[in-house]
């Protein structure tokens, strides 16, 4: 991520400003498991729906 900026003074009351910003992050899942869901000292992932877990 990052950004280019700049100002131009073109009088003493008088300016312009300019910002670019950009960014390069991509986040591609390939494939969701999950391993453990503990709740209260006890694995609960078998007790979801299958659309769920998947």
């Amino acid at each position: 991520m990052g950004a280019i900026e700049g100002q131009v003074n073109f009088a003493e009351r008088t300016k312009v400003f300019g910002e670019a910003q950009f960014s390069d992050i991509v986040f591609v899942i390939l494939k969701r498991i999950l391993t453990d869901f503990i709740i209260d000292k006890k694995n609960i992932e078998n007790t979801f729906p299958l659309t769920m877990v998947s």
